[in-house]
């Protein structure tokens, strides 16, 4: 561990074995839902982001309904804020949420993802030329923008708001036209696209972190779904070989 002052955190060998340890936490928990299956049933309210990814998604659920039949899955996009305010009031059983980037905070439940949160644009395209560099923000308050918005400021990096959506799929859009550059998960940045970094003059944003949080005492269907989310996110970050951002 690395100590000062004020506090401790894992050095990078200790971060890699804590991730294998929640994998295989993950992993075990599934093992042990698969014998249950039978038992468990009912149906499942699920919150999440636009920004859960186009991959995870449709692994848990199709993952879910080859072992556990009885369970339904109704899933709800929103707003990170409005679905973490809606399971304190019961709307949801679990929900999964854009995590603050101030790891000095406490988020509630737990994270169950960390990559990194990278400019995106068209690949051979010019929009990250252009100044004022045109961006594509999800709406305002959404975590990835203020993040964005936060070191371009700090980078004195003269930017203008070209496109503001509340979907992913038109933020892709409006890269593809090569009318802006955008924040997103390094997971999100599909082939057509590529990540843009400091030498072509951008400032570097953080983690993308992906939190869950389940309602007090869910039902044995809430949390089978939720280790699914656990097995498949560690997977994700353990297996993908994330493509390197250039260097100058």
């Amino acid at each position: 561990m690395n100590r000062d002052s004020r506090s401790v955190t894992l050095t990078g060998q200790g971060e890699t074995l804590l991730s294998y340890a929640r994998r295989m936490l993950a992993l075990n928990r599934e093992l042990v839902s698969l014998f249950q299956n039978e038992r468990v049933a009912g149906e499942v309210v699920l919150g999440a982001p636009d920004n859960i990814g186009d991959d995870v998604m449709p692994q848990v659920l199709r993952r879910l309904q080859e072992s556990h039949p009885g369970v339904k899955v109704e899933v709800i996009i929103d707003f990170s804020r409005n679905l973490l305010r809606d399971v304190g009031a019961g709307k949801y059983d679990l929900v999964l949420y854009s995590c603050h980037h101030d790891t000095s905070t406490r988020e509630p439940g737990e994270v169950i993802f960390t990559e990194p949160l990278v400019w995106a644009g068209l690949k051979g395209g010019t929009a990250f030329e252009k100044r004022p560099l045109p961006v594509a923000m999800l709406e305002a308050t959404c975590v990835h923008s203020r993040m964005a918005r936060d070191v371009l400021v700090e980078a004195g990096l003269d930017y203008t708001v070209a496109y503001q959506t509340q979907y992913v799929g038109a933020q892709k859009a409006a890269i593809r036209a090569d009318m802006v550059v955008s924040p997103m998960g390094l997971s999100q940045v599909d082939k057509d696209l590529e990540v843009l970094t400091d030498i072509d003059g951008l400032p570097e944003i953080g983690d993308n972190r992906m939190g869950m949080v389940l309602k007090d005492k869910p039902s044995e269907a809430a949390q089978a779904v939720a280790d699914y989310f656990r097995t498949t996110f560690s997977e994700v970050q353990n297996s993908r070989i994330f493509r390197m951002p250039r260097v100058a």
